[in-house]
């Protein structure tokens, strides 16, 4: 357990977005799927289930129990390595997981050093941004109009749960033009983003859209 002092400290979450988008950015994207085990990090970590950890090591599971129910995830931290640990039961749902150890990542990254509503807060940010990046999001709403939950869930891998409360978050906040490192991300996805589109019966004009994001670069300052 951390003791930590009560902080007056407010939710950063340019920050979660920035660092999201910066792990992004060091993959070579083929897919929105995201699978978090299968990116490639700047960091020591290491993926486990909860239960081969307490046999390998012999640790008493109920130490994992939370409320009387086992946690879908946590971190330990051992010699310069980060140890993901997550429910062996809850990887039958592939959603689920994904986020739970995209929530992990986000503890890892933020370095965190507490467990509290803050930082819950904070990783669930972060994993949201690792997920359902919101400029990949507000890019495609540029051809097909509004997202549904429905829509999220095939295009990104993750629960209807997660979706939509990632879109009711968003519909609450500003639309704002992508940062560098996001139009970065956004241009390597862009035949994923056209795929998505077609599959909606939207026809793109890979010209045009070629234009687009030139257009884009010229005007972010991006290129020359």
């Amino acid at each position: 357990m951390i003791l930590s002092l009560k902080s007056n400290r407010k939710p950063n979450y340019r920050k979660c977005e920035f660092l999201a988008t910066r792990l992004l950015q060091q993959q070579s994207l083929s897919s929105l799927n995201i699978s978090v085990t299968e990116l490639k990090y700047d960091k020591k970590i290491i993926f486990d289930t909860i239960q081969n950890y307490c046999r390998t090591v012999g640790e008493d599971i109920q130490n994992f129990h939370l409320n009387g129910f086992l946690k879908d995830g946590c971190t330990i931290v051992y010699k310069g390595f980060y140890l993901v640990l997550y429910n062996y039961f809850a990887s039958t749902n592939p959603g689920r997981l994904n986020w739970t150890l995209a929530h992990e990542i986000g503890h890892i990254y933020l370095e965190h050093k507490a467990d509290e509503e803050l930082e819950e807060r904070e990783a669930h940010w972060f994993a949201a941004q690792l997920l359902m990046p919101e400029y990949i999001i507000r890019s495609i709403e540029q051809y097909v109009g509004r997202l549904c939950s429905s829509d999220l869930t095939k295009l990104f891998n993750v629960s209807e749960a997660a979706a939509y409360s990632r879109l009711n978050n968003l519909s609450k906040m500003y639309k704002r033009p992508p940062s560098k490192e996001e139009y970065e991300v956004l241009r390597m996805c862009k035949p994923c983003i056209d795929s998505f589109c077609m599959s909606k019966d939207v026809l793109i004009n890979p010209k045009t859209s070629d234009q687009y994001y030139k257009k884009m670069l010229l005007v972010k300052g991006y290129s020359k």
